[in-house]
Formats: C-alpha cells, structure tokens, sequence
C-alpha cells in the first residue's frame, strides 16, 4: 500500500501511480496479442466427399483453460462438438456429435512452445456438413470466439431444351421447357431472349413455372418451363436458358432459335423446307401436312371418267 506522509507520501503514491499505469499498459498490451493471434479462418470450401482442416491456433504466452468446437447448422440447430480441456489435453467428445460425426470429424492437437492448435479435420464432406463452425477459448482473459463457414461444393450440370430450333406458326403458342442439376450451394434457371436485330440476351420478365426435385440428399433438379407466342416480333429470336447464382451464366445455358413457318403459295404447294433437319411444330395442324394425296385421287377419277367415255363412243 502506498501509506506515508510528506515527501515520501508524495513520492510513493507517484511510484504507485507508475506501476499501475504500466500494469494496465501490460493488459492492454496482451488482449491486443491474444485478439491478434486467435488464427480461425474465416471460410473453407470443397467439394462434396472432400476433405477439410477447420484451424483454430493461439499463439503467446497467456494461460487458458478449455477449447472447444461447436456447429451452428444451416436450420439454425446449435451442437456442440469436442473441447480439449488444459488439465488432460485430451479431446471430450459431446456423446451425441461423437455418434454422429465421430467417424468422420478428427481432432487435430499441437502443443509446441507458445502455439495451442486444437483444428479439426472433417473428411468425407457432405451437404450435412454445411454451416458455422465456432472455434471457443477460455482462459483468465474473456471468452473468445470466431467463427468459420463450411461450404460443400458440387458443380452443377448445362441445363438442357430439348430443340435446337423450332419452325412455328405464326400467331401459335408453344412451351419451352430446361432442365439442369443445379449443384450446391443451388443456383436457379433464368430465361433471357435476344431478338434478331439485337446482340444482347435480356432476361424475360416472365420466367414461367418451376419445380425443383431431390436427386439425392445433397443434389436437385430443377425443370423451367415458360410459354412463348411466336410472332413476327419473336421471327428469328434465340431464346436461352440460363443457370443464376455462383456459377458464370455465360458457362452453363441452352438455346433454342424460334422461327416462323412460311406460308405455302400455290406454285409451291406443301412446302416445308424450313422443317429440313428442324423440329416444326403447329397447334392447329401438322405442318408436314399437304393436299398431294386428295389431288392423286382427282387425277385418277379423272381418268377413269376419260377411259369410260371413250369406251362408250366406241361402242
């Protein structure tokens, strides 16, 4: 205690006054290196059946007690994991994630001059595994934690129209229907058009109806279907399905160009040129349909009735 009178009152309360100054200096100067060397990454990815390293290190000279992992799943239901307490450094497991990711979540300890890692190494790495993971040391400073994000990753597949080009009559409608696995994290199918004169794809404000299926527990389709009314605005429009989210739209797309059927004159009866190698389709008749049958038909009359005069002027 700094307890005297006079002069040497005077002098000792400055000499306490120092010392707690340098003693508060001190603490200050440790949260800052204990905040500064808490080494938790912030995100870590790979793809499904992968494997992970989640790195939790303190590094500095400072006293703590326990580190612990627990998992904040995508649903928002907390778990805790495994802690490694300072007296038995030895990894406890919380009985219920031991029986569910034991086999497949591993501890990681290393324990070399001023570095504590207690990571944790997650193989085998599927959908479930998504989340926050949170990385938790106490000690005789507060409690800290940081967290890290696991993502699963799977490519999805090019989404698929089952046309190339569709030849259509004029004023007729016509469902146009893509289809794609659209991976994880999930992106979604986009409809965009681009009309003859132009060179930029724009996105329809319609985007039809959707539906996504479960391939299996990690992986989904998703089926798009939007109906089109071709006119002689929408002659010559590519229309292109397209995939939107993480992965580049410009990578995973089909398209499909629709054009209208041209209207047969009768020095060309029944033509269906543009249908050559195409799918044509009309809501009203087949359009591979002509008249040449019924005008066999009425040349062969004919020249029964031609055949049956003369046999009777013979007569």
């Amino acid at each position: 205690m700094c307890g005297q009178t006079g002069k040497k009152l005077i002098g000792r309360l400055h000499l306490c006054t120092v010392k707690g100054l340098l003693a508060q200096m001190q603490l200050y100067g440790n949260c800052r290196m204990l905040s500064s060397e808490f080494v938790v990454p912030d995100f870590v990815s790979t793809e499904l059946g992968g494997t992970i390293r989640l790195e939790c290190k303190l590094v500095g000279q400072y006293r703590w007690y326990a580190i612990a992992w627990k998992k904040t799943s995508e649903d928002g239901t907390v778990k805790q994991l495994v802690n490694l307490p300072i007296d038995t450094r030895q990894p406890e497991w919380n009985k219920e994630a031991s029986n569910i990711y034991g086999f497949r979540y591993s501890p990681i300890i290393n324990m070399d001059g001023e570095i504590t890692e207690f990571s944790l190494k997650i193989k085998n790495v599927d959908c479930s595994d998504r989340g926050k993971y949170s990385c938790i040391v106490t000690g005789n400073f507060p409690e800290k934690t940081k967290d890290v994000t696991v993502e699963a990753i799977s490519l999805p597949t090019s989404p698929t129209i089952e046309y190339d080009k569709l030849v259509i009559e004029r004023n007729s409608t016509f469902e146009l229907t893509c289809e794609a696995e659209i991976g994880l994290p999930s992106s979604n199918i986009v409809w965009l058009r681009k009309t003859k004169d132009s060179n930029v794809f724009e996105r329809l404000d319609d985007q039809g109806r959707s539906a996504v299926t479960d391939i299996t527990a990690c992986e989904k389709r998703e089926s798009s279907s939007i109906d089109i009314f071709v006119s002689d605005e929408s002659d010559g429009s590519i229309y292109r399905c397209a995939l939107h989210g993480r992965h580049n739209e410009a990578k995973f797309y089909d398209e499909v160009k629709v054009e209208l059927a041209e209207i047969p004159t009768t020095a060309d009866p029944g033509n269906d040129s543009d249908c050559d190698g195409t799918v044509c389709i009309s809501e009203n008749k087949d359009p591979t349909t002509n008249d040449s049958g019924n005008s066999s038909t009425v040349r062969v009359y004919s020249f029964i009735l031609l055949s049956l005069s003369l046999l009777y002027q013979s007569l």
